[in-house]
């Protein structure tokens, strides 16, 4: 499961985030995307995997993923794309 937000914001409690929670979170909660743009991965009733992204959009552009408790990861945000992680349902 995906911790992008705190477990309040998950109204059916099943442990899952769907694309309109998320949606909901990050819209009422402006200081997180105003530091860092996020992509989100999974589909639209069960977002798997979150990355910060910079400002571009497209090929090349650049992304971080936590890879356990201390690592953090620099990708291109397209590597993710239609992988494991499933694919990019929001990106802003």
């Amino acid at each position: 499961m995906l911790k992008v937000a705190p477990a309040a914001c998950l109204r059916d409690c099943d442990q899952h985030i769907t694309l309109d929670e998320a949606n909901r979170y990050y819209d009422t909660h402006p200081e997180v995307t105003h530091r860092f743009n996020i992509a989100l991965f999974g589909s639209e009733t069960d977002i798997l995997h979150a990355a910060r992204t910079d400002s571009g959009d497209g090929p090349g552009c650049r992304g971080s993923s936590k890879l356990g408790g201390w690592i953090r990861i620099s990708h291109d945000v397209d590597q993710l794309n239609g992988g494991g992680y499933g694919t990019i349902v929001r990106r802003r």
